[in-house]
C-alpha cells in the first residue's frame, strides 16, 4: 500500500519542480519585457531634451554677427588642420 502512495507522491513532487521551474522562467521574461519597456521611454526623452537643445541653438544662432563670427571661427580651425599657417589669414585686408 505504502508503495503504491510512494508513486503519486514522487510524481506530485516532479511536477512541482517542473511547475516552479517554469514559473521561474516566466519570471525572469517577464523582468526582461519590463526592462526592454522602459528603454523606448528613455529615448524618448533623449529626443526631447536632444530637440529643445536644438531649439536653444537656434535662438542663439538668430543674429547674423553671430553666425558670420561662429563661421569664421570654424572656417579658421578647419583652414588650420588642412594648411600651414603662412598659407592663409583670417580677416583679409584689401
Amino acid at each position: 500500500m505504502s508503495e503504491q502512495l510512494k508513486t503519486p507522491l514522487e510524481v506530485s513532487e516532479c511536477s512541482s519542480g517542473k511547475i516552479d521551474e517554469r514559473l521561474d522562467k516566466a519570471t525572469n521574461i517577464i523582468e526582461e519585457l519590463r526592462q526592454s519597456l522602459g528603454q523606448p521611454a528613455k529615448a524618448n526623452q533623449r529626443v526631447y531634451e536632444v530637440g529643445r537643445d536644438v531649439a536653444s541653438l537656434q535662438e542663439i544662432l538668430r543674429s547674423p554677427k553671430l553666425r558670420g563670427g561662429l563661421g569664421e571661427l570654424f572656417l579658421g580651425d578647419l583652414l588650420a588642420e588642412i594648411l600651414p599657417r603662412k598659407q592663409f589669414s583670417l580677416q583679409f585686408a584689401f
